[in-house]
């Protein structure tokens, strides 16, 4: 199964699945191939590529893999979380991912931190920004975040109702 699909531009798209599948098409989707694999164990569940060549996927144990060859080779970057990894956002602020138990990371430099968000149980499956400092973030529950990301920040919680 396929879990995640991103047109990167007019011409390239990459796909991501079950037994760690990396597949891209260089024809807007015309024809794909196998662009790679990901490690056995890996289950991806979200990917993020800024160009044809660098991107990151996440997935159900937390990892976090970066490629800068069109996946040929993988590199695994730390994460602070164990936390399934759900989506990932790319913003004038940095990259963001989002995953379960309400983690929010932001990547600094070849690290993931955690950014601070109420204790809940629940998965975080959308993240936009609305400005560079500003994430919304969207679970389970109905759960949505403001997230300011300057240093200082503390999170909003909006709840939403029937």
């Amino acid at each position: 199964m396929l879990t995640n699909l991103q047109l990167i531009d007019r011409d390239h798209a990459v796909a991501v699945g079950e037994f760690g599948m990396l597949f891209a098409s260089q024809d807007g989707g015309a024809n794909w191939q196998l662009a790679g694999t990901l490690p056995d164990e890996f289950y991806p569940h979200a990917s993020y590529f800024r160009s044809p060549e660098e991107g990151w996927v996440g997935g159900l144990n937390g990892f976090i893999y970066h490629t800068t060859d069109a996946g040929q080779s993988w590199q695994r970057q730390s994460t602070p979380s164990s936390a399934p990894i759900f989506g990932f956002l790319a913003s004038d602020n940095g990259l963001f991912a989002v995953g379960d138990h309400s983690s929010v990371l932001q990547l600094a430099g070849e690290q993931w931190q955690t950014l601070p968000t109420p204790d809940a149980p629940v998965y975080l499956r959308a993240i936009t920004a609305d400005s560079a400092q500003r994430l919304i973030v969207a679970g389970g529950r109905g759960l949505l975040l403001t997230l300011d990301t300057a240093p200082s920040a503390t999170p909003a919680v909006a709840t939403t109702t029937d």
